[in-house]
């Protein structure tokens, strides 16, 4: 049972982390669309600062997830 919570909670986790990926491969675009256009719709501050969030949230995800398979073995 236990273990089984585990596989939902890793599943839950991948999508998650899908999410974020396709959503910061979707600001990755969407930059290189603006530098084309020359043209700063969103504040580049800002978009520096949601990449920082999504690549902090990626850390705390894999490090979840080492000590998920630690604990699992």
């Amino acid at each position: 049972m236990e273990m089984m919570s585990m596989k939902m909670m890793m599943t839950m986790c991948m999508e998650e982390m899908m999410c974020k990926m396709n959503n910061m491969k979707m600001m990755m675009d969407g930059m290189m669309e603006m530098k084309q256009m020359d043209m700063m719709g969103m504040d580049m501050d800002q978009m520096m600062a949601n990449m920082q969030q999504c690549d902090e949230m990626m850390t705390m995800m894999m490090g979840m997830m080492r000590e998920m398979k630690q604990t699992a073995m």
